[in-house]
């Protein structure tokens, strides 16, 4: 929750997006991703109910919402979190398993969403990304943190991980707008 961390990992993903993928790279799409852990979860052999079927209307609304602003598809990490990122002279991303090309928001949002950042954190986030382009940014920003929460959620489901980082989820999920993420 540092600021000058928070910028320094910003501008090391800014250097990352700004490079030309590889050749062949995989792409990342999260309507994909999302559609994939849905019919995963349907076809378990045990059918339990997914606290997450609740917020499958909402996430299809935002899934449209945020792929229509059509932003250059950059190289991205894709799981951008503290046990992914060696400091010193120089940030290192480590764990490259989900690397792909795909929207760099979601790079963003995944770090604001497992770091739990506030509103003004988010904000200084993507100052530090995107100088001056922050307000332009937020509206969308907002979805795809959203989203990102969403798709952990279904992770954590499907995985049969911890019921109490579910439960977490799903209440930052349901809260009324403005509270966790930018705007009401």
């Amino acid at each position: 929750h540092d600021a000058r961390c928070v910028a320094r990992l910003a501008a090391r993903l800014r250097r990352l997006h700004e490079l030309e993928p590889p050749e062949g790279a995989r792409r990342l799409e999260y309507s994909t991703l999302i559609a994939d852990y849905r019919r995963s979860l349907a076809a378990r052999p045990e059918p339990r109910t997914r606290s997450s079927g609740a917020l499958d209307g909402g996430a299809d609304r935002r899934l449209l919402s945020a792929g229509a602003t059509a932003r250059v598809q950059a190289l991205c990490h894709n799981d951008v979190h503290h046990r992914n990122v060696i400091e010193g002279e120089s940030l290192w991303l480590i764990d490259w398993e989900y690397a792909a090309v795909g929207d760099p928001l979601y790079d963003l949002a995944a770090f604001a969403c497992y770091h739990d950042l506030d509103a003004i954190e988010r904000i200084g986030l993507l100052e530090a990304y995107a100088p001056g382009a922050a307000p332009a940014l937020t509206s969308s920003f907002d979805e795809h943190c959203w989203l990102f929460d969403y798709l952990h959620l279904l992770w954590l489901e499907l995985t049969a991980a911890d019921v109490a980082d579910c439960q977490r989820l799903m209440q930052r999920l349901t809260k009324k707008r403005g509270q966790i993420y930018f705007h009401g």
